[in-house]
């Protein structure tokens, strides 16, 4: 029984300091972002099955209360596994699946001020910067950014919650953006722009 308390005592203690670094590396500075335990290319990334980087991507909760709504958008535009969603029959099922896997992204969708936040930054977007992007990499990761906002902005907990204007305001601004950046918007379909 004393090692059980010991060993639970060990997890608690660690998992703490976990959340503690996490945190403290969030907070470091106005413009800090939260840093993921692993990174995509990386060879700590390669030693891990999909599962498990699933697993190793969570926020802590104690990490994700003390984020505003501006802080958990861009954690969660930078989610490592947040590309899983494409690899299902259709995007909206494969967003499920990563919301259900991805604790933070419900929490954020849950947030009251979700949809204006999340308006506010895909109107912020800085189009003429993304298109004199000379590395195709690095465009590509601009672009993908803006597929993932537009993912959770087609969500109906963002979506449902924007004015009418918003809406027309947001719809207008898709079509600049698939239209400049040669890129489809698969969400403009997917919602009920009334």
């Amino acid at each position: 029984m004393k090692h059980k308390i010991v060993f639970l005592c060990g997890i608690i203690t660690t998992l703490s300091v976990t959340s503690l670094i996490a945190y403290a590396a969030l907070k470091n500075g106005k413009d800090s972002k939260y840093e993921y335990r692993i990174s995509p290319g990386t060879e700590e990334w390669a030693k891990y099955n999909h599962s498990e980087r699933v697993d190793l991507s969570q926020i802590p909760d104690d990490v994700i209360v003390n984020m505003s709504t501006e802080e958990l958008l861009d954690a969660v535009l930078e989610y490592p596994c947040f590309l899983d969603m494409m690899f299902y029959d259709t995007y909206s099922i494969g967003f499920d699946v990563v919301r259900n896997h991805f604790g933070a992204l419900d929490t954020l969708l849950k947030r009251e001020d979700i949809a204006s936040k999340a308006f506010e930054k895909y109107m912020s977007i800085d189009l003429d910067a993304i298109k004199n992007i000379d590395d195709e990499y690095e465009s590509f990761l601009k672009k993908q950014d803006i597929f993932y906002l537009e993912a959770i902005i087609s969500q109906e907990e963002v979506f449902g919650a924007l004015s009418t204007d918003a809406k027309e305001r947001l719809l207008e601004r898709m079509m600049l953006y698939n239209s400049e950046l040669e890129t489809n918007s698969y969400f403009i379909d997917e919602v009920n722009w009334k």
